[in-house]
């Protein structure tokens, strides 16, 4: 599973449309696999 979290320089970001980043992580069986940071294309 990929969960992604609207952030702003390794906050959570209160607005997800205007985030300049999102972090996604994919976690399996309880566990963090991967942790990535993107920025947002909008």
């Amino acid at each position: 599973m990929k969960i992604a979290i609207s952030t702003d320089v390794g906050f959570v970001s209160a607005h997800f449309g205007r985030c300049p980043s999102f972090t996604i992580a994919e976690i399996e069986e309880e566990k963090i696999l991967k942790i990535e940071e993107i920025n947002n294309p909008g």
